[in-house]
């Protein structure tokens, strides 16, 4: 007979009890480095796009804190759109706050 888990995945997450750690999955990491790298491609994007990634990168965060600092000038930047139906041309800026 097993004793109760210290170890649990929950929505792309791993929470370990023992450590006091969560961390996302391996398959998460690679979907989210995926997505990050199709965005540093992109040239423009289109206001729902940019609210799309504002809103998965904040998911990460919940476990990557240390990347909150990179996503708040694309929280500027959704927050100052106020037309929906635009599209938006991606600087140097924005990008490279995508590599970290």
């Amino acid at each position: 007979m097993e004793g109760p888990a210290t170890t649990i995945t929950y929505l792309g997450f791993i929470i370990d009890t023992t450590n006091m750690m969560a961390s996302l999955t391996k398959e998460r990491q690679k979907d989210l480095l995926n997505y990050l790298r199709k965005w540093i491609n992109k040239k423009s994007a289109h206001s729902r796009e940019i609210r799309s990634l504002v809103g998965y990168l904040l998911w990460a965060c919940q476990v990557l804190p240390r990347a909150r600092p990179f996503v708040q000038r694309f929280l500027d930047l959704q927050n100052s759109l106020h037309n929906m139906d635009r599209y938006i041309n991606l600087g140097k800026e924005l990008k490279s706050d995508l590599k970290w």
